[in-house]
């Protein structure tokens, strides 16, 4: 806001002045709610270290076994397995609101897998396989919820930092310079004002004498 965006009049001062208070609060809310997502983005960090800490040791024995399985089954033959395994899980996004930012739920139904194969006929290492994926799918489908949580708090956060910003750095700043020239203004002119009447006043004394 520059000096000629207003009036140097006592309703525009009132004006800015409601601006600046209705400015100060919006900058206190949203500083407010700016820490309270920065909470619930670490603590989603936090769960997320949790859960891909929880899933090494099993991806680790899972591809291990499967590389056992390979080196005694053959690549193509697990191929062929894998293409056989139906679909065991049924996924649903639903939404949840977290201080106004809307982060997925994602709930899945997982059925029991009918393996295609028969343990006579395959590697004792491909049921460790199949047993470790299994225990890691419920695992994984909560990694991508609380993954895609980070993104959307994330995203807000930088949203509300740059309203913060602006609000901070530029309308509160410009705000405050405008009244304070504003009040100068009239400052200025009242005292300009008073001189002017003293004067009148002065020479009006004068004639009274003549």
């Amino acid at each position: 806001m520059s000096s000629l965006e207003f009036k140097p009049t006592r309703m525009e001062l009132i004006a800015l002045r409601r601006r600046l208070n209705f400015a100060q609060k919006g900058l206190k809310l949203l500083q407010e709610k700016q820490d309270a997502l920065i909470m619930e983005f670490f603590a989603a960090i936090q769960k997320y270290k949790r859960l891909r800490d929880s899933l090494l040791p099993i991806i680790r024995e899972a591809y291990l076994a499967l590389a056992n399985a390979e080196i005694e089954m053959g690549a193509l033959k697990l191929e062929r397995i894998a293409e056989g395994v139906p679909e065991t899980v049924n996924v649903e996004v639903k939404f949840k609101n977290v201080m106004g930012v809307l982060v997925p739920v994602i709930e899945a139904k997982i059925e029991s897998i009918r393996r295609p194969y028969s343990l006579t006929d395959t590697s004792i290492y491909l049921e460790t396989v199949s047993e470790n994926f299994s225990q890691l799918l419920p695992t994984i489908i909560k990694l991508a919820e609380v993954s895609a949580t980070i993104v959307k708090l994330s995203e807000e956060i930088k949203r509300i930092r740059r309203r913060v910003n602006v609000l901070d750095k530029i309308i509160i700043p410009t705000l405050n310079n405008a009244i304070s020239y504003i009040k100068f203004y009239l400052e200025e002119r009242e005292r300009e004002d008073l001189f002017r009447v003293k004067r009148i006043k002065k020479k009006l004394e004068l004639k009274s004498y003549l």
